[in-house]
């Protein structure tokens, strides 16, 4: 019985970034059940991390990938999440299988979405519940919102490069610029750690454009510590207006390095960009549930979805899509996806 609730457990959990589909993944509507079937803590336990490591599979070579890390700390840092639920998973065990379901199961899963768990929450079986709701698209223009798929791999945390390619990057992007919108959106990161000079440069570009907005997705320092924000450029001003509440976990977000990301966990999730109420989900705060729970109680009225994908496995590019349609399911608004990459 024991390998039967493990074996199902990694069959879930390889549901994730099987397809780009949201509906591969409604099956794991089941793991709450499966780790209630568990007639000990330790299998309870089991059950929950072989299902997450399967379901992050490609987390070790994307950690290699995107870090340039070697792929034994990849391996660590997947073990570290997943001892989280682990944990969790037993500790929320109770011998009463009233008292384990009526509370020890929604105990792990709550947990799973609120900070600080929610950063190793990848996953969460929540999730599948947004397939009870309507399908809400994922689009590339509403409304005079146009979103970039810029097709070169460009603006990662640590990319070295010179001076002038920099500059080229921000000249191929502006060349990019949609005559007919009115906001233009690109991805997560693409702008690097925009100073007075870029920005400056974007608005000596925009004033061809009186009428456009961009958004861009970069870097801002806070201290010795970076902040992955969106830049919002017209060719009279130049602002933040979204900082990121949740990088990515261990290789951007990482408590215990004092130069790592900084995360904004209960910052504002929208902004007013030309008179509406938009609201920002970057990359991995599309696969937590507390980003997406906390932006549809602001109730904005268009969502854009920035990332940054290009240096990342088909699996987690599968699974981050995965969970993006499913986001867009609680969401209900119109949802634009902006990516760094081909997909």
């Amino acid at each position: 019985m024991n390998m039967l609730l493990i074996a199902i457990s990694a069959i879930l959990g390889s549901l994730w970034g099987i397809s780009d589909n949201e509906w591969w993944i409604a099956p794991i509507i089941l793991m709450p059940l499966v780790w209630a079937f568990a007639k000990d803590r330790l299998i309870a336990g089991l059950t929950l991390a072989v299902y997450v490591l399967i379901a992050t599979r490609g987390f070790i070579d994307g950690s290699a990938m995107y870090f340039a890390m070697a792929k034994w700390q990849g391996i660590l840092l997947w073990l570290a999440a997943a001892s989280v639920w682990l944990v969790l998973g037993s500790i929320c065990w109770f011998q009463s299988v009233k008292r384990r379901v009526l509370i020890g199961m929604p105990l792990w899963l709550a947990l799973l979405s609120l900070p600080p768990f929610m950063i190793v929450g990848w996953a969460n079986p929540l999730f599948a519940t947004a397939l009870l709701l309507p399908q809400n698209p994922i689009v590339q223009t509403s409304n005079g919102f146009t979103a970039h798929n810029t097709n070169f791999k460009i603006g990662t945390y640590g990319n070295k490069t010179t001076s002038l390619r920099y500059l080229q990057r921000h000249w191929q992007m502006q060349s990019q610029l949609d005559e007919k919108s009115t906001v233009d959106i690109y991805p997560e990161s693409v702008g690097s750690f925009m100073d007075n000079f870029v920005l400056s440069h974007w608005q000596r570009q925009l004033v061809n454009y009186p009428h456009k907005t961009v958004l861009i997705g970069g870097f801002d320092w806070q201290g010795n510590q970076p902040q992955a924000v969106i830049f919002a450029i017209t060719d009279k001003d130049k602002k933040i207006v979204y900082r990121q509440r949740v990088p990515m976990t261990a290789g951007m977000y990482n408590p215990i390095k004092s130069n790592g990301f900084i995360a904004n966990w209960f910052g504002n999730s929208t902004a007013d960009i030309n008179g509406k109420k938009v609201g920002f989900a970057i990359c991995f705060e599309y696969v937590t549930v507390f980003p997406i729970v906390q932006l549809a109680l602001e109730k904005p009225d268009i969502i854009i979805a920035p990332t940054s994908i290009w240096w990342s496995p088909k699996q987690l590019q599968n699974a981050q899509i995965q969970s993006l349609k499913l986001a867009a399911r609680l969401w209900q608004k119109p949802v634009l996806l902006s990516i760094n990459g081909e997909k």
